[in-house]
């Protein structure tokens, strides 16, 4: 049954694969560009445009990239691009650069990455086409501060949020306001250009103004967002003086918002997701299909702590609603920082779900469950894992085994999988699209 589980998790990978989406879904001919969305098919012409450029930033964005690339080459209209991606998430390109950067921390080349991009946006005019080719992690992979803010306070502002539990939406308001690029920043250095933003959506909800802090978009929170999550979390001794500081000159209306909806700015920018959590589950709960199972997609917006959550599925796996049955479900969910452990939150999702049964004890083995919990992009936390699998095996093996409420203490589970041989990995994936959580029940 395990590999049952790798296969789920496989195949939605697949669906979220970057290359292929920028394949089926964007076209060149005949002097114009095509891009199927949601509501139908974009149309771009190409007289008056005498300048494409690609830019972009996330773990997905270097497949992206290389697949603007093919689908553009035979456009004779002088390109060129530049894109931030996570170390190790690369690939080859011919024309368009990738920097590796730094993540979910980050460094010294995402701020040097940024600072590249924006020269190069600084070119654009009203005859340029810019592509924005954006994916999760390009929050950290662009990291241009405003000016006055170092970096090093910066990176230590991201430290603290990931430290204190806020979640993606609340990370991402402090980072807009903190950055000269986030927020409809980006759009905003290439005015007066035809901007169009191609996303890979890793973010519950799918707002484009959450994907990598929504560079290319309108921005809707404001400084007083800011302080609703700095007082949310007493982090306020805890952020750097002079980060305070500007959010304090934002707050009293001395540093300017960020470009808000309706802005002229915006006025030739179109967006359009290409991929997000839900059709993932779908592609998973397909494959399951096929196997004659009964499948429930629980929700596509999974969030909260994830302990919490962790009871929700032994909770399922405890008293399941019927057999032969796969339930599906996705998101972000977050962890508390209480210790000095290394982990991630799928880790930590699937080791207190394992906490959870062997705490039920025999009880718990009645319906043989079989758990997943992990991240698209292959990478959970600082670590190598994407995540965890766990099967009734694992349940009985170690119940008499280390006592995982002292791993959990120190938010150190990947040492107690690894140690267990349980930890599973994927090595990078090129995607991104939020967490998966599987259970099995047979």
């Amino acid at each position: 049954m395990k590999a049952f589980m790798e296969e789920l998790y496989e195949e939605a990978v697949k669906r979220a694969d970057p290359f292929q989406m920028i394949r089926d879904r964007v076209r060149y001919e005949n002097e114009s560009v095509y891009i199927l969305d949601g509501d139908g098919e974009i149309h771009i012409p190409l007289s008056g445009i005498n300048r494409i450029l690609f830019t972009g930033a996330g773990k997905a964005s270097a497949p992206m990239a290389r697949a603007m690339e093919i689908t553009f080459e035979e456009c004779e209209t002088a390109m060129e691009g530049l894109v931030a991606v996570k170390y190790g998430h690369t690939a080859e390109t011919e024309f368009i650069r990738l920097k590796e950067a730094g993540h979910p921390i980050p460094d010294e080349h995402s701020v040097q990455a940024a600072r590249e991009i924006s020269s190069l946006l600084e070119t654009a005019d009203e005859k340029t086409l810019v592509f924005n080719l954006i994916s999760g992690g390009g929050s950290s992979l662009l990291a241009r501060p405003y000016p006055g803010i170092a970096y090093e306070q910066f990176q230590e502002m991201v430290r603290v949020l990931l430290e204190c539990g806020a979640d993606i939406h609340e990370l991402n308001t402090l980072r807009k306001h903190a950055s000269g690029m986030k927020g409809g920043r980006m759009a905003e250095i290439a005015h007066p250009a035809v901007f169009v933003n191609i996303l890979l959506s890793d973010v519950v909800g799918d707002d484009p103004q959450v994907i990598a802090s929504g560079p290319g978009v309108p921005d809707s929170s404001s400084f007083a967002d800011v302080w609703k999550v700095i007082r949310k979390y007493q982090i306020e001794k805890e952020l750097p003086d002079r980060i305070l500081e500007h959010f304090r000159r934002g707050l009293e209306g001395d540093v300017p918002e960020t470009p808000k909806p309706g802005s002229e700015l915006f006025r030739k920018v179109r967006t359009v997701i290409l991929g997000n959590n839900r059709a993932s589950l779908n592609a998973a709960a397909e494959c399951a299909a096929r196997r004659g199972m009964q499948t429930l997609i629980l929700t596509s917006r999974l969030t909260g702590e994830a302990r919490e959550m962790a009871k929700l599925f032994a909770a399922m796996a405890m008293d399941p609603p019927d057999r032969n049955l796969v339930i599906f479900a996705g998101g972000e969910t977050t962890v508390t920082i209480r210790g000095r452990g290394r982990g991630g939150r799928n880790q930590e999702l699937a080791l207190s779900y394992l906490n959870e049964m062997i705490r039920w004890g025999e009880d718990a083995l009645g319906s043989s469950p079989w758990f997943l919990a992990a991240g698209s992009d292959g990478n959970d936390g600082p670590t190598d894992a994407a995540g965890a699998i766990i099967g009734p095996e694992e349940i009985r093996r170690l119940s008499g085994g280390p006592d995982i409420q002292e791993y959990l203490s120190h938010n150190n589970s990947y040492q107690y999988l690894a140690e267990q041989e349980i930890v599973y990995k994927t090595g990078p994936t090129n995607t991104n699209v939020c967490d998966f959580c599987f259970l099995y029940i047979p």
